[in-house]
């Protein structure tokens, strides 16, 4: 029976208190800095598998076309794209939704690759690797240019005591012949020599090559990314290839294979890379390629890395480092996008 009030309506009671559920607190935010700490990891790899494609790709081309041999890469990337692509589920997983983007990456990337594998054919080893590494440079004023980063002192300034060390490695060879033409000895070169103008092209184009892999990484999967890049730059190397074919023996195929495996390797990371970090940061990790490239031209060319040489990494390993530092401790200004 219902309870009666006072003035004899019926007595309501208290609702009852809505029952207390726990509330899963919200994930923290990553940190800014934790994401080009990742980034910075998967440069360091990309690094490895680029000293090892440089190399193979060297052995190829003292006796294929540097054409022939960009062609066989970028096959390769189509033939790994397309099996992982059925295995994960289904070719669907290869479609782009930003075809336009794909062509301008893969146009930037196949010419860096081209001209980089023309100077391989004409300069040593650790030459081309040297003048390779000028890209960082060329890195912060494209990524300031086309994706807006800002860019802290600190990072500038390391980013060019990497350079400083690049400048000592390759100072030897450009201060031959800077005497040689100034003193006016007989049997002087140029007073620049057109294929470090090559290898120097090569940086320039890798590194816008970077900015528009950066874009590309907001829509597209490292998977889509890899495949694009095969099929249109197999499509733009195949004339050129035509014009000096020749026919690759099964030693050059073994070779071919490995420097395919070792270039996909790379790129997967430097797509990884670029998509954890902010491209100023992650792009000096390259400079690890130095040491790496000394070391295997070592083994395997018999080039025996110099005084400078040992000088110029060691220059180029300490700014890697700091930066590194710099990119594990935590900043008051993370909160609000500032780099330093």
């Amino acid at each position: 029976m219902a309870s009666v009030g006072r003035f004899g309506a019926p007595e309501r009671k208290p609702p009852l208190p809505a029952p207390h559920t726990a509330r899963t607190p919200d994930p923290a935010p990553r940190p800014a800095h934790a994401g080009n700490l990742a980034g910075m990891a998967w440069m360091l790899g990309s690094a490895a598998m680029f000293s090892a494609m440089t190399a193979l790709m060297k052995e190829l081309v003292a006796g294929m076309p540097p054409a022939v041999v960009v062609l066989f890469r970028s096959l390769f990337f189509v033939l790994v794209a397309v099996p992982w692509a059925m295995r994960a589920g289904g070719l669907h997983l290869l479609r782009t939704r930003a075809f336009g983007q794909q062509v301008k990456r893969a146009t930037y990337a196949v010419a860096s690759i081209l001209t980089l594998a023309i100077a391989l054919k004409h300069l040593a080893l650790a030459d081309t690797v040297a003048l390779a590494f000028t890209r960082p440079l060329w890195m912060v004023v494209v990524s300031v240019v086309m994706l807006a980063e800002r860019v802290g002192p600190r990072r500038i300034g390391a980013t060019l005591f990497g350079f400083l060390g690049v400048l000592v490695i390759v100072r030897p060879g450009g201060l031959a012949q800077l005497l040689g033409a100034a003193g006016g000895a007989a049997g002087a070169g140029p007073f620049i020599d057109p294929w470090m103008l090559v290898a120097l092209s090569s940086a320039l184009l890798s590194a816008i090559n970077m900015a528009h892999l950066k874009i590309l990484t907001r829509t597209d999967t490292p998977l889509q990314v890899q495949f694009w890049f095969g099929l249109i730059g197999a499509a733009e190397m195949l004339p050129l290839a035509l014009l000096e074919w020749v026919h690759p023996t099964w030693r050059d195929m073994l070779v071919l294979l490995g420097a395919s495996i070792a270039g996909t390797g790379g790129n997967y990371c430097v797509i990884r890379a670029t998509a954890a970090g902010d491209t100023t940061a992650i792009a000096p990790l390259d400079f690890c390629q130095l040491p790496i490239a000394a070391l295997i031209g070592l083994a395997f060319f018999a080039e025996v890395p110099d005084l400078l040489t040992l000088a110029g990494s060691a220059i180029i390993l300490a700014a890697v480092l700091y930066m590194a530092r710099r990119e594990a401790r935590p900043r008051p200004g993370a909160a609000s996008g500032r780099r330093d």
